[in-house]
């Protein structure tokens, strides 16, 4: 037989042939709960048996379960109704239509002041939303380096100065210590140096945290890129990166060494060479084309021997012999010639007085579906007066 309803006046599942059966629910064990359902079914003298249930019929809908969700692994969500709906842990009997119309209006207060601290809490969330996009703006270098002072960053040694402020993760488990991660943010904000195991890291592999700017501007900002840099450890550096360090410091000698002083030559010969390791399309710089065409020109078998020895990173002796091709007379446009004979005619002798030099560009095609190319320029420059003129130029690869 059906459990029958317990609030008075009642009849659910008092006569089921007629009306149906109608999902009741048993009185909770939570000593509190309990004594709420019998506050609220107004029946005096009541003590709920095992058997003892309310109907569904005494409780609001926002308090009754009718189906069951689960998100599945691609996101989406699976929903499934239920034979037999259950109460919210917080469902409490507030409806009683058998009843006079006050019996219910207790809960309804109840509903209402609900609304209404929801309300509230609404507008605290959103209050607290904007004080934190407030306080999440880093004004200024100084509020920035005022605030870093009174932090205690984990993993990260600070040193502020008044240009700048860096951030070193330091490995200080091997004999000698070494920097793993630096980070260097200067007095506008703008980052300057993300390093790892002293190689740069790309500002493109940062993008989707600093965005294109670079600027430190945001406090959220800034933890996230702290926690996300928290993750970079010591390793063996593989043979790429470590020929990009070594590029690195020779550049950093440029840079320090005086053109005037023979080592500059050198060194910068020596990072070109480093450079082209690291690359399976070489672009010679102008001096090297310039060195490489007068030993070839010297010297074409000596030359050979050296460019196969693979000793040096050297332009093919092929590519020099179509370059000197280009040169020939055969080669010039006549018109051009005639041009540049017509030209001579109005110099001094003292303008005359010229010197060959090879130029490499990059180009960009017409069409935007092929990459930049390069140009070989041999240009004549007068090395007394401003008389400057292109002899030839031969397309690169």
């Amino acid at each position: 037989m059906p459990t029958k309803c317990c609030v008075p006046r009642c009849r659910s599942n008092y006569n089921t042939t007629t009306d149906g059966y109608v999902t009741v629910y048993s009185f909770p064990r939570d000593p509190d709960r309990r004594e709420q359902w019998l506050r609220a079914i107004h029946r005096d003298n009541f003590q709920p048996g095992a058997t003892s249930a309310v109907c569904i019929k005494h409780f609001s809908e926002e308090h009754i379960v009718r189906e069951d969700r689960a998100v599945r692994s691609d996101g989406s969500v699976l929903i499934l109704r239920r034979e037999i709906p259950k109460l919210t842990d917080d469902a409490v009997p507030s409806k009683f239509p058998n009843q006079p119309s006050y019996m219910s209006s207790i809960y309804k207060q109840k509903c209402e002041g609900l609304q209404e601290r929801r309300k509230e809490e609404e507008t605290e969330d959103e209050d607290a939303f904007r004080k934190w996009v407030t306080d999440d703006v880093i004004s200024d270098f100084n509020m920035f380096k005022s605030r870093i002072q009174n932090m205690k960053i984990d993993g990260f040694t600070v040193i502020i100065n008044d240009m700048e402020v860096v951030f070193l993760k330091i490995d200080c488990t091997s004999e000698v210590p070494k920097i793993i991660v630096s980070l260097k943010i200067n007095n506008e904000l703008r980052i300057i140096n993300i390093s790892h195991n002293d190689i740069p890291i790309s500002s493109s592999k940062l993008d989707w945290l600093l965005g294109s700017d670079k600027v430190m501007d945001k406090w959220s900002k800034f933890d996230t890129l702290l926690n996300h840099l928290k993750s970079y450890n010591i390793r063996s550096m593989s043979p790429n990166e470590k020929l990009e360090l070594a590029s690195n410091l020779l550049g950093s000698c440029c840079n320090e060494i005086d053109e005037s002083f023979g080592i500059y030559s050198k060194v910068k010969f020596l990072k070109e060479q480093v450079s082209l390791l690291r690359t399976k399309a070489p672009k010679y710089s102008t001096d090297t084309l310039d060195w490489a065409s007068l030993n070839y020109f010297s010297n074409p078998s000596a030359y050979r021997r050296l460019w196969s020895s693979k000793v040096l990173t050297i332009p093919h002796p092929e590519y020099l012999r179509q370059l000197s091709h280009s040169l020939s007379p055969e080669s010039i446009h006549c018109d051009y010639l005639k041009h540049l004979s017509e030209k001579a005619k109005t110099l001094e002798d003292h303008e005359k007085v010229v010197n060959l030099i090879l130029e490499e560009t990059d180009v960009k095609s017409a069409d935007k579906l092929q990459p930049a190319s390069t140009v070989q320029a041999f240009v004549i420059t007068s090395l007394l007066s401003n008389n400057k003129d292109i002899v030839r130029l031969f397309p690169g690869k």
